[in-house]
């Protein structure tokens, strides 16, 4: 299984579609930045992202900037 974390007003889990090439698929309608991470069968997964931010439990998150 694999979920997008975004940032809010709480971290919100977005889960997800497998499509049929067997690639995962997200779709979000968001304009402003956020804060994410990955969730791959329950682990945390950070991408290679230009933008990375600690967070307060000292992780890191990526930043989506538009």
């Amino acid at each position: 299984s694999v979920s997008l974390v975004v940032s809010g007003d709480t971290f919100e889990k977005v889960p997800a579609v497998r499509t049929q090439l067997g690639m995962w698929k997200v779709s979000l309608n968001r304009a402003n930045e956020f804060k994410y991470f990955y969730l791959v069968d329950g682990k945390v997964y950070l991408p290679d992202c230009p933008l990375r931010e600690r967070d307060d439990f000292g992780a890191d998150n990526c930043v989506f900037s538009p």
